[in-house]
């Protein structure tokens, strides 16, 4: 049985999960405000430290530090380029056009000055490909551990024994859409990255790898409608044969509120800023031992296509599993080496910091992420921001009011009001 802590809703403010609409409603009438909050007990000592560090140094003396650290890494990364073939080689991982983007020299020099074995001693092994199946490893220091609901999972060797059997009936379910088209193109974009290899099904797919559906899912976002490919991992069998030991924890909306409330109390002016990871679950090499159990089947001009995944997957568990664990360590290291008051939601890094730091938390993921060999999407990076919408909320900062404010954000709000009136 998992103990009390674990049957409440993430982020919900001590919300337990089973609640109706209406429960959920009354509840959250009778809970605490977020400026009640205690910030010396309700925010990481790491994340106080780097606060604390902004708030007592000029923005000349923290953008100097940063830098400063910044060229030292760089540095590094130049003098370790040479290494990266021998890594992948030591991994056989030669050729494989996924892994090569990883600095994998420097993920080490990083893991080992940061001491991070202490909470994730798998992590530098996996860098070089992550589990898909099985029993996970422990998901980092930003997890609470659970016990594994047996009853709800199969093992890997009854998802092997079951593999052909299933792989025909999804086959047989397979029915054409609009967005076939769609999914084909992503397919070979997603090659043109590394991080899969598109082909027609055969018999020996059927034979010898494990099948999942891929679902073309509509999204409407700021520019409009696109097409998500989303895998049908539990369908397939995968998930089921998947087993966590621990659950993942990120941060919220409120942790950004309580650093801003830091500042305020300080008398110091915060500038807010957010990055995005770019192809966040794609660019995760999946481990050639779990290569048989990593592959997509969908219908597209007459003839059914399967995909060969080498990166993780839209659908799978261990997907969000291994990118927290990879995000955790970049928070960690932002936090730690940079002295950066970085907070994270799944692949969503955002913060603030000293109103004219030039080298802000934004500016120190795009860093990290620049020298591991993970790319920043530029165009969901913004900075030195007072106010900001992250997470579907608008935070904003107001510094002549010595307040905070936060509220669904605009557009959202009108979307939902309009959905809420059919």
């Amino acid at each position: 049985m998992l103990d009390g802590q674990h049957s409440l809703v993430p982020n919900g403010l001590g919300s337990p999960t089973g609640l109706s609409p209406d429960d959920h409603v009354a509840w959250a009438m009778h809970a605490e405000h977020p400026s009640m909050y205690d910030i010396d007990t309700s925010l990481d000592q790491d994340l106080k430290d780097a606060l604390a560090f902004e708030c007592s140094r000029s923005p000349e003396m923290i953008d100097k530090y940063r830098m400063a650290v910044a060229r030292h890494l760089r540095r590094q990364a130049e003098e370790l380029n040479s290494r990266r073939g021998d890594w992948l080689a030591s991994r056989n991982l030669d050729g494989h056009m996924l892994a090569a983007k990883l600095h994998g020299p420097m993920f080490e020099v990083i893991f080992m000055a940061t001491e991070y074995e202490k909470f994730d001693m798998e992590l530098m092994e996996d860098i070089a490909g992550f589990p898909f199946v099985g029993v996970l490893p422990g998901s980092g220091p930003d997890a609470v551990v659970i016990e594994p609901i047996a009853d709800k999972t199969i093992s890997v060797e009854q998802l092997r024994a079951d593999r052909r059997s299933n792989n025909l009936a999804i086959i047989q379910s397979l029915r054409e859409s609009d967005w076939d088209h769609e999914l084909y193109e992503l397919a070979l974009e997603d090659a043109d990255f590394g991080s899969t290899k598109p082909e027609k099904l055969t018999q020996w797919h059927v034979d010898n790898v494990t099948l999942c559906r891929r679902i073309p899912v509509r999204e409407e976002r700021s520019k409009g409608w696109r097409t998500r490919p989303v895998d049908h991992e539990t369908e397939c069998g995968v998930n089921p044969a998947t087993v966590l030991v621990d659950k993942t924890m990120n941060d919220g909306i409120f942790t950004l509120i309580l650093s801003l409330l830091f500042f305020l109390r300080a008398g110091v002016m915060p500038s807010m800023w957010k990055r995005d990871v770019h192809k966040t679950f794609r660019r995760l090499v999946i481990s050639t031992e779990h290569s048989e159990f990593a592959w997509s089947v969908f219908p597209y001009a007459g003839s059914v296509w399967v995909v060969r995944h080498l990166g993780m997957t839209f659908g799978a568990i261990a997907s969000n599993h291994a990118w927290h664990r990879l995000g955790s360590f970049i928070r960690f290291v932002a936090r730690r080496l940079f002295l950066a008051p970085v907070s994270r939601y799944v692949d969503d890094f955002f913060g603030n910091s000293r109103d004219g730091a030039k080298c802000n938390g934004g500016w120190v993921i795009s860093q990290v992420c620049g020298i591991l060999g993970l790319d920043v999407d530029e165009e969901k990076s913004e900075d030195f921001l007072s106010s900001m919408v992250v997470l579907g909320s608008r935070v904003e900062a107001l510094w002549n009011e010595f307040r905070v404010t936060a509220k669904i954000d605009e557009r959202k709000a009108v979307k939902w009001a309009k959905l809420l009136l059919r």
